[in-house]
């Protein structure tokens, strides 16, 4: 299964810190990160809702996983694990996916231990890209919005967005139009930090960290002295065309 690059980013995470501890991948997906990590020694489980809009089960990589390492569990519902099970949870985009995130925070501190560790990658509703139809701006418009309809029809007709699947631009527009607002919850730092802060969790900025290591995974470490130049530009672009980057520890 390819692993990307922010998977490879929670994994040296993992190894580096919690190489010895109990770590869960919340919104696991495919697997990826579960099926690496557990090469590579990890004591790590994944769990999903594998819901409609996102991937299913039939897409994990390693079919021997599911409900062994992998557990499946129902929205809104209790992780299927015991309290103050995990020492580390990692969530790879998957709060801009969450309606209920005070909830799903709840949740998720219930089973990591007090002064537990969780690392989290998702957007804000200020990233400049929306990276699931691949457009600028495309969450950045209400779902009955006429502008945002001939926007996306008119970058489509053009030749851009993913997952295109032979539609026309017209129905490739509703249709992610629709998904986009059916599946995704785009919000502020302020909204996600304070959403964060009453669930317990503190809230500090890692994008540095991540850029380092990307950079370093690239080969274009001549480019790091412009990071310790700057750090706050690069931190700053970083989530405009990426994401957040969140360490926080269970209060």
């Amino acid at each position: 299964m390819t692993i990307n690059h922010n998977h490879e980013f929670l994994l040296d995470y993992a190894l580096s810190h919690f190489q010895h501890g109990r770590i869960l991948d919340y919104g696991c997906g495919g697997g990826a990160i579960v099926s690496a990590g557990l090469k590579r020694g990890l004591d790590i489980w994944g769990c999903d809702i594998f819901y409609e809009g996102g991937i299913g089960t039939e897409e994990i990589g390693d079919k021997s996983l599911l409900n062994s390492h992998i557990l499946p569990f129902t929205e809104n519902g209790p992780l299927p694990f015991p309290d103050a099970h995990f020492d580390l949870i990692v969530c790879n985009m998957v709060f801009e996916h969450v309606r209920d995130l005070d909830r799903t925070l709840k949740e998720i501190a219930r089973v990591l231990k007090p002064g537990g560790t969780m690392v989290s990658l998702f957007p804000t509703i200020d990233v400049i890209r929306e990276g699931h139809c691949g457009m600028p701006l495309a969450h950045r418009f209400a779902p009955d919005s006429k502008v945002g309809y001939i926007y996306m029809r008119t970058l489509r007709a053009l030749g851009m967005g993913y997952h295109t699947e032979k539609k026309d631009a017209s129905q490739w527009t509703r249709d992610f139009i629709k998904w986009l607002d059916t599946y995704c919850f785009y919000r502020t730092v302020k909204e996600a930090s304070r959403t964060f802060s009453q669930a317990g969790f503190t809230w500090s900025h890692a994008e540095e960290s991540y850029i380092r290591f990307r950079l370093n995974r690239s080969g274009l470490r001549h480019l790091l002295p412009l990071v310790s130049l700057s750090p706050s530009f690069a931190i700053w672009l970083f989530r405009k065309f990426g994401c957040c980057v969140i360490a926080s520890v269970r209060t």
